[in-house]
């Protein structure tokens, strides 16, 4: 009757007064009752229960965790979970955990169990350390083993809240400088956590996993009520497989509903651009770098921007709360960025791009086989084809015209007009001066001109002045001779 009454007490979670009328003693007696099996219980037959394996269990439970993950070495996982507790009024906040309301901590090591019980609001790392596995570290089984020149023992995995022992390793921590090589161990180091399901995720499959799942937890088949699954077709055919009434996730139908109720095109526009802002931050060490100095600059905390996963519920909304938390920094980078694009102009380029093309670099030649020519010609022919239409192509000669650089030197069909103004250039400039020339004295003349002759003479002045570097800014030359050339 004692283990009885205990073993109803923890299977049920009744109250003391419900056992007692099942039973038909006082509630005095099932608090005895359990306290003295449970008492009993650590004494003596748990010590059997949870132990450190020996040799031959430990090198089963190392072949199995390769299998799982294809790292070796691995003999254990330890986690915690929090069992809820009603504590004493002065002792109740430190029994808060993280989540808000009072527990103890029930930490393990999967396969070889070693446990303590801390208050909940204790960190996982205390826990630990306030252990009898980590007092007993130094009895855990070694068995060395010889990897790529290197000696590893055999080790603990735990999550990034424990801290780094010779015995026990966690993943690399999530942060802008972590290689590839360091993901790829994090993925292989998760899938430790996860139940082996070397099956194709048919359901078929699937169904067999779930039947063999509650066996495997003691579950009677015929007790359950439902299963709560999200809207996956193979997970829904699993089910349907088993015969077991499906409960449609609310929280997945309600991330549906949202979804459905925000398709609006001007939502829809809103959210694409700040998926864009996020990805040029996302794939640019550069601009993650300079946001970060920004973000100092402006006193703003030093935070990541955050993408939209689909399968992450809440992260649209937390990707767009981040971005205006951060939008004078981001829009000081952006504009920065802006800025740096405009300070060289490169569509007057085109037009002397495709005549080098034409004329040297894509010509063919006669050292030039069948196939190299027949290349050359049809990339060529494809790019003279694509700026063939006469406005674009007079855009093109307007735009390398006004390009200090260039001016008419590509220009296809040249003006009269400039034609003539080059011929007196080059006039001009064959024309010696006298040393006399020098000391005269040049007369001022008020002349008026008409707005015509002012275009013309500054067009003039521009075809005469020196032709520009070709590494220099013509965007600068303009604003250097802004006065001169004021229409």
């Amino acid at each position: 009757m004692h283990v009885a009454v205990a073993l109803y007490k923890l299977g049920s979670c009744a109250e003391y007064r419900v056992i007692s009328n099942q039973f038909g003693i006082h509630k005095s007696t099932v608090k005895k009752f359990v306290y003295l099996f449970c008492k009993g219980m650590i004494q003596s037959p748990i010590k059997q229960l949870i132990k450190v394996p020996n040799e031959v269990e430990t090198l089963e439970l190392v072949r199995r965790f390769e299998a799982i993950s294809r790292i070796p070495q691995i003999m254990g996982l330890i986690d915690g979970t929090h069992i809820p507790v009603l504590p004493t009024t002065d002792g109740y906040r430190d029994c808060v955990n993280r989540k808000g309301w009072p527990s103890y901590v029930l930490q393990g090591v999967v396969d070889d169990k070693g446990c303590c019980k801390m208050s909940g609001s204790a960190h996982d790392a205390t826990v630990l350390h306030q252990s009898e596995l980590f007092q007993k570290a130094h009895l855990l089984p070694k068995g060395v083993k010889n990897i790529e020149g290197e000696e590893v023992r055999l080790l603990v995995v735990g999550d990034p809240a424990y801290p780094s022992l010779d015995w026990l390793i966690k993943g690399y921590t999530n942060s802008p400088n972590v290689t590839p090589e360091q993901e790829s161990f994090n993925v292989y180091l998760s899938s430790l956590r996860a139940s082996y399901f070397p099956q194709d995720h048919t359901g078929e499959h699937i169904a067999e996993a779930l039947q063999d799942a509650l066996t495997s937890w003691k579950l009677n088949l015929t007790a359950l009520v439902a299963i709560t699954t999200d809207n996956r077709a193979k997970v829904v055919k699993a089910v349907q497989l088993n015969s077991w009434m499906r409960m449609q996730c609310f929280g997945h139908r309600l991330h549906l509903a949202i979804g459905h109720g925000m398709d609006d095109a001007r939502i829809t526009r809103a959210i694409s651009l700040f998926k864009k802002v996020v990805s040029t931050f996302s794939y640019s060490w550069r601009k993650r770098r300079e946001l970060a100095e920004v973000q100092m600059q402006l006193g703003l905390p030093s935070h990541q921007l955050i993408t939209e996963t689909t399968t992450r519920w809440g992260s649209r909304l937390l990707m767009i709360e981040r971005v205006l938390e951060h939008e004078r920094a981001l829009s000081k980078v952006l504009s920065a960025d802006m800025m740096i694009g405009e300070e060289y102009g490169t569509l007057s380029c085109v037009r002397p791009v495709l005549h080098l093309f034409n004329t040297s670099l894509l010509a063919p030649g006669e050292e030039d086989g069948e196939l190299c020519k027949s290349i050359k010609t049809s990339i060529v022919n494809y790019l003279n084809n694509r700026y063939a239409d006469p406005s674009t192509s007079d855009f093109l000669d307007i735009a390398s015209f006004v390009d200090p650089q260039f001016r008419a030197k590509y220009i296809q069909t040249v003006p009269e007009s400039v034609d003539r103004r080059e011929a007196a250039v080059a006039h001009t400039a064959k024309k010696k001066r006298s040393l006399a020339s020098f000391f005269q004295q040049s007369t001022t003349t008020s002349t008026t001109f008409t707005q015509r002759e002012a275009i013309e003479n500054e067009f003039s002045s521009y075809l005469l002045s020196v032709c520009l570097e070709s590494d220099a800014d013509p965007l600068k030359w303009w604003k250097e001779h802004e006065v001169a050339n004021q229409h």
